[in-house]
């Protein structure tokens, strides 16, 4: 089968690598172009000094022998991910001096953008067989390196296998820190004890033997004499028995008559020469205060002070007439009402600041009182029937009859004579006619009532 796919030397870069070999120079190839051939799989030309269309040229990413080939140079270029939006189809090798070295063509290959909604880095690679390797520079700009994944994880396990071996070795070392002094060898290390000594502190006492004789420094666990009075600084521990001259303070603290008392200050006994703290039982002439306050009516009591009534109602949200529910009416005798009161004169009120009054009033309208007189709901009774709380009623009389004396003759008369009192007005009747309608004349004020006194009704709101 035909390569369909190859690269090859140009007719220049031949005659430029043949020269090479024959004056021992080197030929330097440094950059690497793709193009996409015009939307065709071109056929590489040995007489080429271009690509037929070129998209992108870019300094090497590596070039280096294959190691399964020594007359193969491979030249490699990484495209990164932010560039692209051409098609790869043909493949260029140049110098450093910009001249068409080799060409290639290679299997149809879209690069994206990352705009396009897809990226990739891609590496471009062209084997080359030469006759001579080393007439070709094999360097690269390191600071044009784009690392491969493969690259990379074949780094990575080189690294880690090299950090592997040194720790191996250290481990297994007997003294892997020289410059630190082994415990098990006890200080033995230490060229200038002398001087060792200085640097901790120590004086001429810790080259002496531990003893109860002499010169000997007395043992801290032993019984030993002092023969001269000690003083410790920092102070005295360990267990003391018996009593001492010198004790400060109990080892365990005791109470008398129910206050502690450890040594360390005097107390005082209630009852005895002041007053204390200890727990009574009973009443006591002498007590100020109770063990444990109390509350009366929500108010804080120790017996320190005294609590009022005043106290007490405020505690409680209670004001004036607080004794009584929210909503009842009571008579006020000022035209103002106190705080916390409204006037039942039937205004609107707001439900959501007086929750409770919209409870006895859920129209959220208070009733108007004003000259009017409160009646007692029937509330089966059957003496006012029909009723629903807080209707209002028009005056009335009860049903009744008046009887009133009539006469035949034709002149209106005053008959002073009949039972009910009052001017007979209208036209008379005439002879022989009896039962005509006849009216009695009015007198008195606009309304009934009975005898009263005038009060400012008023409601409480909250």
């Amino acid at each position: 089968m035909t390569a369909k796919f190859y690269a090859i030397l140009t007719n220049q870069g031949a005659a430029m690598l043949a020269n090479a070999a024959a004056l021992g120079t080197k030929l330097n190839l440094t950059q690497m172009a793709v193009g996409d051939a015009n939307g065709a799989l071109p056929v590489p030309d040995p007489a080429q000094t271009k690509l037929i269309n070129q998209k992108r040229i870019a300094p090497l990413n590596m070039l280096s022998i294959d190691p399964q080939n020594a007359s193969q140079i491979v030249a490699e270029q990484v495209i990164p991910e932010n560039e692209g939006g051409f098609w790869i189809r043909e493949i260029g090798l140049f110098d450093d001096g910009g001249v068409l070295i080799a060409v290639a063509n290679c299997p149809e290959t879209y690069k994206p953008q990352l705009q396009e909604g897809s990226g990739r880095t891609q590496t471009i690679r062209m084997a080359l067989i030469v006759s001579s390797t080393a007439a070709v520079t094999l360097k690269i700009d390191p600071s044009v390196v784009l690392a491969t994944r493969q690259y990379v994880d074949e780094k990575v396990i080189e690294v880690k296998a090299y950090a592997d071996d040194l720790m191996k070795k250290h481990v297994a070392a007997e003294n892997p820190h020289t410059q630190y002094l082994q415990s098990k060898n006890n200080l033995s290390e230490v060229a200038d004890k002398a001087k060792a000594r200085g640097s901790l502190g120590l004086g001429s006492a810790a080259l002496k033997n531990t003893g109860t004789s002499g010169d000997a420094v007395p043992l801290a666990n032993g019984a030993n004499t002092w023969s001269a009075k000690q003083t410790f600084s920092g102070g005295a521990q360990g267990a003391l028995t018996g009593n001492a001259s010198t004790a400060t303070k109990l080892q365990t603290a005791r109470k008398i008559g129910g206050v502690a008392f450890d040594g360390s200050a005097d107390i005082n006994l209630p009852g005895v020469n002041a007053a204390g703290n200890q727990a009574t039982s009973g009443n006591a002439g002498s007590a100020t205060k109770l063990q444990t306050a109390r509350k009366i009516g929500g108010v804080a009591f120790d017996g320190t002070a005294d609590i009022s009534v005043d106290t007490l109602r405020q505690n409680l949200n209670l004001g004036e007439g607080s004794a009584l529910p929210v909503g009842v009416p009571v008579p006020w005798p000022t035209e103002t009402p106190p705080a916390g009161w409204l006037k039942c004169n039937g205004a609107a009120f707001d439900k959501s600041k007086y929750p409770k009054l919209a409870l006895a009033y859920p129209s959220g309208k208070l009733p108007d009182l004003r000259g009017e007189f409160i009646r007692g709901w029937d509330d089966g009774r059957g003496v006012d029937n029909n009723r629903i709380m807080l209707s209002s009623q028009a005056d009335a009389f009860a049903r009744h009859n008046h009887y009133i004396r009539t006469t035949n003759s034709s002149t209106q008369i005053s008959d002073s004579g009949d039972p009910v009192r009052g001017e007979i007005q209208g036209t008379v009747n005439t002879a022989g006619q009896n039962g005509a309608d006849k009216t009695i004349g009015n007198s008195g004020e606009s309304e009934t009532r009975p005898r009263n006194l005038a009060f400012n009704y008023i409601v409480r709101a909250a």
